[in-house]
């Protein structure tokens, strides 16, 4: 009780004027006032206020989604402080995450669980891992212009290699949205609750430069649409005449989503125009810029997604997406080079060959079933498949080793049962089970197919601790 009454003194000192009713901006958060953390001198009081978070998974807000306690984003930070007449806020908040994992009966190499990454055969050495990837650290800002509130959001987190790194960057204001932040062409609310942050194989997840505008149309419905930044996710083919080139034309991203008191469903698409450079034909010698030209591949998505309220407690999440050329905006390709890939022409009567670019269509989708049991204890599953059509050559001896990974590739399967507890507003500790599976087409040692496929396997037991504030 010193402490906290030294603290408050401490911010005595340095605030000034009178305290003001806190401002919200429709986030699932609830004001309480602490009687250490505000007082009053003769002369001086603090505009210091603490935020108790209380969202449920009956709160439905479509940009925020369902995220839960230590999971919440976008929201107000637990400590904020305000203005002499409380038109302007400014908080910081954060969470620290820890992951401690044990693959068995077939490992990933990756501390997020990346059916991609699944080695073919099964890799059966047990792997541990302890990691902090996702620990963050944000501060947002809320001014009152012209009735409405002008947001700005900055967060830093580490990623797998625990560096860390700008994550988000953005100011909203009336319905647009300008800087880096989640695409328009993801459904954040449909997301499943999960103690591997990766999450299923097949959902859309992205996040970077754009500029958007999102618009509210009555109650239940809603409309948006932002230009993104294009990075173009190549696979490396230098060696055949084939390079990246500085993208012309932004994605182009819309959604429209319905919500309910049961739920929501939206239904989102992108357009991406991708360019790279190429031969024009095949060159007995070196490759130079003189002999080639730029080219365009045109990629496109859609995706339906949703969460609908089976029981006050039980709820179903689910998204299914199909397109060509959007493999980066996709859990299970992030980094894994697959927007465009080599597609050989050979040259009749001729040893020479040159090469296009070509886009591999993709198919996908995951359901996922959770339960609030209490306002403590959260279970969930999930389970996602997701297959890109890669194109199938009979004798493939002429290609390199790092060609078959996108070659022979076919599908992949993700599998995940998790369960929460809540121990209060700021503490969440969870375990979770977690089991993948890669398909391959299977060659002799001569590159030829056989007619069979091969598998892949890995399995997953984490526990997880965060904490936020």
């Amino acid at each position: 009780m010193n402490r906290i009454l030294t603290l408050s003194l401490l911010f005595t000192w340095c605030a000034h004027n009178a305290i003001a009713e806190d401002i919200t901006d429709n986030n699932s958060f609830q004001d309480i006032q602490d009687s250490n953390s505000i007082l009053e001198t003769d002369t001086l009081s603090t505009n210091i206020k603490l935020m108790k978070h209380s969202s449920t998974w009956e709160d439905y807000n479509p940009e925020h989604g369902f995220f839960q306690k230590a999971y919440s984003d976008k929201s107000d930070p637990t400590f904020m402080i305000t203005n002499e007449n409380n038109s302007f806020q400014f908080g910081i908040g954060g969470t620290i995450h820890m992951t401690a994992s044990q693959d068995f009966y077939g490992s990933v190499y990756n501390p997020k669980f990346v059916t991609w990454n699944i080695p073919v055969p099964t890799d059966h050495a047990n792997h541990f891992s302890l990691n902090m990837a996702s620990t963050n650290f944000y501060c947002k800002t809320k001014a009152t212009m012209g009735g409405k509130q002008l947001i700005g959001y900055i967060s830093f987190s580490a990623n797998d290699n625990e560096d860390i790194g700008l994550d988000q960057a953005y100011i909203s204001y009336g319905g647009l949205s300008v800087g880096k932040t989640y695409s328009f062409f993801m459904d954040l609310a449909a997301g499943v609750e999960n103690v591997d942050l990766r999450g299923p194989n097949t959902q859309v997840s992205r996040t970077h430069a754009l500029v958007g505008y999102t618009l509210p149309i009555k109650d239940k419905w809603i409309i948006a649409a932002a230009i993104e930044r294009t990075e173009l996710d190549l696979y490396p083919s230098e060696s055949k005449g084939l390079y990246n080139e500085h993208q012309s034309v932004p994605d182009i991203t819309a959604k429209i989503v319905y919500k309910s008191k049961f739920g929501h469903l939206q239904l989102s698409g992108i357009y991406r125009t991708l360019r790279y450079w190429s031969l024009d034909k095949a060159l007995p010698a070196d490759v130079t810029f003189e002999n080639g030209s730029t080219k365009f591949c045109p990629g496109i998505g859609l995706s339906l997604s949703g969460k609908v309220k089976l029981t006050p407690q039980t709820f179903i999440s689910f998204q299914g997406i199909c397109g060509k050329g959007i493999q980066q905006y996709i859990q299970d390709y992030k980094d894994a080079q697959m927007d465009l890939v080599p597609d050989r022409r050979i040259v009749p009567s001729s040893d020479n060959a040159f090469y296009k670019m070509k886009t591999l269509p993709v198919l996908g989708g995951y359901i996922g079933l959770q339960n609030n049991y209490s306002s403590k204890f959260t279970f969930d599953g999930v389970f996602g498949i997701v297959r890109m059509k890669t194109p199938k050559i009979k004798n493939a001896s002429t290609f390199e080793d790092e060609t078959m990974t996108y070659l022979d590739y076919k599908r992949t399967a993700y599998f995940a049962l998790n369960a929460f507890y809540h121990m209060n507003d700021y503490c969440t500790v969870g375990a979770g089970f977690l089991s993948g599976y890669k398909w391959v087409r299977e060659r002799d040692r001569q590159r030829i197919l056989t007619g069979k496929t091969n598998c892949g396997i890995a399995n997953r037991l984490s526990l997880m601790f965060t904490y936020s504030f």
